[in-house]
């Protein structure tokens, strides 16, 4: 490769200019510049991916699909993803694309954009003929939302890009991941918004690469400290070199192009710590390294101490091989043997016999007398097994059946739910749920419901009824002294699971009004033209309205599990305070310890009789919602409206601050506050916060 590409790649700022110059050395030998960029994405070089792909198109150059497999965790930023895609060169673009997504390790909100840019591709080359892996992929990814609460800003920012996707798709369960509806998402407004970002997105991708490529290099921000690249040095100090000349008339120069690749290392550039990242490697570091930097690593160069934590890391990005190739290499040890365990349950999550088959090899080798394989690694292994499968199945079952321990019940569940008959795992799993402690059948309900959904079946799982039994008798038992935050947290829960049996009443009784309308006799087009069509009409307006309820129901399950997880934390409180008192602490606080946000306000709930009124919002409040989780969001807005209808059960444990007493503090779940005012027709709403913040914000008041 050119000395001065290299140069560009290890020195230059992300921007127009340096991806021209980059240009204008690209070698005119199509297949050296084949060979060059297979050469960078072997490397997992993001550098030399930039600096050779994006000037290749920029050029209209080749790019052979082939590349874009291993390429898909180096394409620089979401911006740059449409037009890469829709410039590499190949027939099976879709598929190269898939198998990168699949290799893990992408940008998530990339991962968006590259589904919108396959759906495009395929839609205008293969008449729209998308591979069959490509709603599973999507599906899961989908599925992100549901499960990683962190998931809700990225999707706040890509989730428009997936409902156009799915839309097309008329893919009812990938809209309902989403949280909305193919009704919904067909509205005349939702339409018009989606026929802009098409055409957005189409203008991007086709245009100029240059033109989704910063003009300016971009200010580089870090988690890290910087630290100085050079040493600091006076201009009219003898230069360190030796030469004896002043400082400023020899190397100043030169060092100051040095001090501006300053890294969080002292005395390395970023392009130093690039090149033997091993060597200069901390926990901190390690955890937010991106794919592309961790296949640099060499893990004979890593501390001992750090090596589960890296295999950790590996495996949680899906890089499977490079997990196995260290463990083939590392000596073993205790250390290994836990990042070890963990590198085979991703993998066994993630299906991969091949690695799985790896892994158990490397450690016969190493110590043949370690303890078993877990079951559902097992399950993995002989799955191509028909009886050695069901021999298995059976020893799980026998396992779950004499076991005293509530959690190798959940095991049991699991296992058979990730296995190859997840519907029998799921019907075992709701067998568990009456006879587990609340905690684990919560657990358990979270996984059932998971597993519903990889099946493609409703949300409407039933056994969330029996849970919510079981919690509710268990709130009704717990002593009358701890009562208020118990009938409060039940009474919210009861609520929303009678809002739940409404909607499903609601959708069972659309769904038989349709089945009969459909049954009735048509009358002949040509003598009653006008009722034929009235009555398709009222029909396709009645499964519209199904698909929105659907759609509806999910959230308010959504709704449901948080005041379940509400619920069952206030008896666990409870129990933990009984204990406590039961069995003090050998050294309790002193008397006068106190919450800190009790100095902050008066004694005395605020009188709930209180009449209705209307709620004025502060500019700028559905930003400060969007800063908070989405389960908080929902919560200050419920609880706004209950305040706003004079609801007397909203008020209690509303206070007034001390230091305003016209400012009144209410809860919102454990770690949020809303502050209001109540003026004589309206609730005045003053922020929605962090606790910890209430003591400065109150100084702003």
């Amino acid at each position: 490769m050119h000395s001065r590409i290299r140069e560009i790649i290890n020195t230059s700022n992300y921007c127009h200019a340096a991806v021209m110059e980059a240009a204008s050395l690209l070698p005119e030998d199509d297949a050296e510049l084949d060979e060059w960029i297979g050469k960078v994405v072997e490397e997992h070089d993001i550098g030399g991916f930039t600096y050779l792909v994006l000037p290749a198109i920029h050029l209209g150059r080749k790019v052979a699909s082939r590349h874009i497999e291993g390429g898909m965790q180096l394409i620089p930023d979401p911006a740059t993803c449409g037009c890469i895609l829709w410039n590499v060169d190949g027939v099976d673009v879709p598929e190269r694309v898939l198998a990168g997504l699949e290799r893990g390790g992408v940008n998530p909100e990339t991962q968006a954009y590259a589904y919108l840019a396959l759906w495009q591709w395929c839609r205008e080359r293969r008449d729209g003929a998308v591979p069959p892996q490509f709603a599973t992929s999507m599906r899961a990814f989908c599925r992100i939302k549901a499960v990683v609460p962190e998931a809700e800003t990225l999707f706040r920012k890509v989730g428009h890009l997936l409902i156009l996707v799915a839309t097309n798709f008329k893919d009812e369960q990938m809209l309902a991941s989403l949280g909305t509806s193919l009704a919904a998402a067909r509205s005349e407004t939702a339409t018009a918004a989606a026929l802009n970002l098409e055409k957005s997105f189409l203008a991007a991708a086709k245009g100029p690469i240059l033109d989704v490529i910063p003009a300016q290099p971009a200010v580089i921000l870090t988690r890290h400290t910087l630290r100085r690249s050079v040493e600091r040095i006076g201009r009219n100090e003898d230069c360190p070199c030796g030469s004896g000349k002043k400082y400023k008339r020899c190397c100043f120069e030169s060092d100051q192009q040095r001090l501006s690749q300053s890294s969080d290392v002292a005395g390395k550039t970023r392009a130093e710590v690039r090149e033997s990242p091993g060597e200069f490697l901390t926990k901190a570091r390690l955890e937010g390294l991106k794919s592309h930097e961790l296949a640099k690593i060499d893990p004979l160069e890593i501390d001992g101490d750090l090596v589960p934590l890296y295999l950790a890391v590996l495996a949680a990005h899906k890089m499977f091989e490079e997990a196995v190739t260290a463990l083939e290499t590392l000596e073993w040890s205790d250390e290994i043997y836990s990042g070890w365990k963990t590198v085979l349950h991703f993998a066994t999550l993630g299906e991969r016999r091949d690695i799985v088959e790896r892994l158990v090899r490397v450690r016969e080798e190493a110590d043949p007398a370690l303890d078993e394989l877990p079951p559902d690694t097992m399950l993995l292994l002989v799955r191509n097994d028909p009886a050695e499968c069901l021999k298995r199945l059976e020893e799980i079952a026998m396992a779950a059946l004499t076991t005293k321990d509530p959690l190798d019940l959940e095991s049991a569940a699991t296992t058979l739910m990730d296995s190859p008959v997840p519907a029998l795992g799921l019907l075992v799993a709701r067998g568990m749920v009456p006879v587990v402690p609340p905690k684990i059948a919560l657990s358990l309900l979270g996984k059932i419901i998971a597993a519903r959904d990889r099946l493609e079946l409703s949300y409407d799982e039933p056994y969330s009824d029996i849970i919510d039994t079981i919690l509710a008798a268990k709130s009704v038992a717990a002593d009358n002294k701890y009562g208020p935050a118990l009938r409060l947290a039940n009474q919210k829960l009861e609520a929303k699971a009678g809002e739940v049996r409404k909607m499903k009443q609601s959708i069972d009784d659309l769904k038989h009004e349709i089945e009969r309308r459909e049954k009735l006799p048509i009358a002949p087009a040509e003598k009653n033209k006008e009722v034929v069509a009235v009555d398709e009409h009222a029909l396709q307006d009645l499964r519209s309205k199904v698909k929105f309820l659907k759609g509806s129901l999910k959230e308010r399950h959504e709704e449901r599990a948080v005041l379940r997880h509400d619920l069952e934390k206030t008896l666990t409180d409870l129990e933990t305070l009984r204990d406590q008192q039961v069995h003090p602490e050998p050294h309790p606080e002193p008397a006068g310890t106190v919450d800190p946000e009790d100095s902050l306000v008066l004694p005395g709930d605020v009188d709930g009789n209180q009449p209705m009124r209307l709620i004025e919002f502060p500019k700028k409040f559905r930003e400060t919602l969007e800063r908070f989780p989405k389960q908080v969001g929902k919560g200050a807005m419920v609880l706004l409206g209950r305040l706003a209808a004079g609801e007397s059960a909203a008020f209690t444990g509303v206070v007034r601050l001390k230091a305003c007493p016209d400012t009144l503090r209410a809860r919102v779940g454990i770690d949020h506050r809303l502050l209001f005012r109540l003026q004589p027709d309206s609730v005045e709403v003053v922020d929605l916060i962090n606790r910890k913040d209430l003591e400065r914000r109150i100084k702003q008041l």
